[in-house]
């Protein structure tokens, strides 16, 4: 899991930071951001279209990904920067001052609210690579600070707007802001390499190329139709790519492939005649919609935290097994493991040589197997002694192999 919610800052050759290259690393991911935040807005205008809600707000998704991965104490600078962005962004599609400066404000209450609950929830740093990580990502960021979010704006255009339907208009807007979230901030977070594991090294380009291809024409081809009532169940058909996506790719193919076939999806709704547009109950259809882009986002994202922390607790077996046979095979002394039952387990080198059995031929002997050159019975009495007191009773059976299957000693 992510240690730091910033990325690691320029090092100098002894180590130190260098106060001038993170200065200006800082400033670079501050400007790769403000680019991505400002085309965001634009592409969320452009899907809204002539409504009044866009159906999709990656704007928050954005603002978000830059407050988790930049350092606390850079906060005041971005939150300003990008609330003037978004003010500026909303004047010029002809916005009025006071209803844009509202609007502004909601995404940078929704953003900073989002950012403080999450790291507080999860112990100063934000990831993505466990179970943990995703619940907090999803309810207190993806459902909760954009409630309040949606809020301040459903308030800001009532007010001022008026003649709107609250509930109808908040509902509308907590779900573009959710959905937005959950598609823009994962994958910007893991490109970012905000402290998650990325998944296998070795990604072929070639492969991510297809892979990035077939998204787009199975997000095409799915919603791009003129036989609308058929379309709900062959959604789902998107799955199944992506379980594979989140098994190759890891975090990388979970955060990618939702936000690809959506956006191809909304692409290929816009420009045909089928889809939801198609629909007669347009508000209805959007509603399914967002809602089946909130399932593939969560279930990708829960599916790559557990491929992440099955591949993070298989590093972690492997160094220790190894860790383990270092000290087993360097270890001068007889090291004999048993367990309950009493069979041997583990079986170092020193014991090799001291009784004379192979590490493979030793495992699942018991002990006294080892010690007992012969089983015959008047060796094993000789062994036990004979006369009063406790004396070994053999109980149990072997296996065809020669190991017992029960305890060997039984007091009698």
């Amino acid at each position: 899991m992510g240690n730091d919610t910033s990325i690691s800052a320029p090092l100098t050759k002894n180590g130190n930071s260098d106060p001038d290259r993170e200065f200006i690393a800082g400033l670079f991911r501050l400007g790769i951001f403000s680019v991505l935040y400002i085309v965001s807005i634009g592409a969320s205008l452009f899907l809204g279209g002539t409504g009044d809600v866009a159906p999709f707000w990656f704007p928050s998704g954005i603002f978000l990904s830059l407050l988790l991965i930049a350092k606390r104490e850079s906060w005041g600078v971005a939150v300003p920067l990008f609330l003037l962005l978004n003010l500026l962004c909303r004047l010029f599609v002809g916005e009025k001052l006071l209803l844009g400066a509202l609007f502004a404000v909601s995404d940078g209450v929704e953003a900073v609210l989002g950012a403080r609950l999450l790291l507080r929830y999860l112990g100063g740093a934000f990831y993505l690579d466990s179970l943990r990580g995703v619940f907090g990502f999803v309810v207190l960021w993806a459902l909760v600070a954009t409630a309040a979010g949606a809020l301040i704006f459903t308030g800001a255009s009532c007010y001022f707007g008026g003649g709107a339907d609250f509930m109808g208009l908040w509902q509308g807007v907590w779900a573009a802001r959710a959905v937005g979230v959950l598609l823009s901030s994962p994958l910007v977070f893991v490109c970012a390499g905000g402290g998650v594991d990325l998944g296998p090294r070795g990604i072929r380009i070639a492969e991510l190329v297809l892979f990035i291809a077939g998204a787009i024409l199975l997000g095409a081809l799915i919603f791009r139709g003129t036989y609308v009532e058929h379309i709900y169940p062959w959604m789902y058909l998107a799955f199944p790519p992506l379980f594979w996506a989140s098994m190759r790719f890891g975090l990388m193919g979970a955060a990618l492939f939702p936000p690809v076939v959506v956006l191809s999806a909304v692409w290929s709704i816009g420009t045909g005649d089928g889809g939801i547009l198609a629909c007669h109950n347009y508000g209805a259809c959007l509603i399914r919609f967002q809602f089946y882009a909130c399932v593939m986002s969560v279930t990708s994202l829960v599916l790559g935290a557990v491929i992440a922390t099955g591949r993070r607790t298989g590093r972690a077996l492997r160094e220790s097994e190894s860790h383990k046979g270092a000290i087993l095979a360097s270890a001068p002394e007889c090291i004999i493991a048993l367990d309950r039952f009493g069979a041997v387990i583990e079986f170092n080198p020193a014991a090799e040589a001291m009784f004379g059995y192979t590490r493979g031929r030793a495992l699942g002997l018991y002990l006294e197997d080892l010690v007992c050159t012969r089983t015959a019975d008047a060796d094993l009495d000789l062994f036990a002694g004979k006369g009063g007191g406790i004396s070994p009773r053999w109980s149990g059976s072997r296996s065809r192999e020669g190991t017992r299957t029960t305890p060997p000693f039984r007091p009698s």
